[in-house]
């Protein structure tokens, strides 16, 4: 019983042992922070690529044309599909109730220019299922515009990945 009385304190050795624990749990969760954003980037790439590859497919056996936007909104980066052609960004279309891809940790960049309220991504596909790049700049006013508006969609956050379309094929693929 004395010898414990005597014994106030921590030891040295168990000071460095607390913080070296620390160090390791600090680095792990680092580490792991790092993954979940990469997970995110990753993920939002395959959700616009299985979104890509139903629309085709709805494309082929419907003859109304289905157009998908990417747009960017004050908390990130959302996508809907609207039987509309917009060509602009619509405040009353485009709205937080489409599918939230990722928050505004990730960039998304069409053709290497960034998705905000003046450029949004916009997609359709023909009946035949490529790609429709119709010019429509006696429509939309606005010279060189198309209904697909993007060749490269690129989601850039911890990670980097794109989409590239083939307008010839209207096939996709994830780099």
């Amino acid at each position: 019983m004395k010898w414990c009385r005597d014994h106030k304190g921590m030891s040295l050795v168990e000071i460095i042992l607390v913080l070296a624990i620390m160090g390791i749990m600090t680095g792990v969760s680092a580490t792991l922070i790092g993954h979940i954003y990469y997970a995110n980037t990753k993920k939002a790439v395959e959700e616009i690529d299985a979104t890509l590859s139903k629309q085709r497919v709805e494309a082929m056996s419907h003859k109304d044309t289905i157009y998908l936007y990417i747009y960017s909104l004050s908390d990130g980066y959302y996508m809907k599909q609207l039987s509309e052609e917009l060509y602009a960004f619509d405040s009353s279309k485009m709205t937080s109730d489409g599918i939230k891809l990722c928050g505004g940790s990730t960039t998304v960049l069409r053709d290497g220019t960034a998705v905000d309220s003046s450029h949004i991504i916009r997609i359709a596909y023909k009946r035949s299922g490529v790609f429709d790049t119709t010019d429509v700049s006696a429509v939309a006013g606005i010279s060189g515009e198309k209904r697909t508006n993007v060749t490269t969609i690129t989601v850039s956050g911890r990670g980097s990945f794109s989409i590239s379309l083939t307008a010839e094929t209207g096939k996709h693929y994830v780099n």
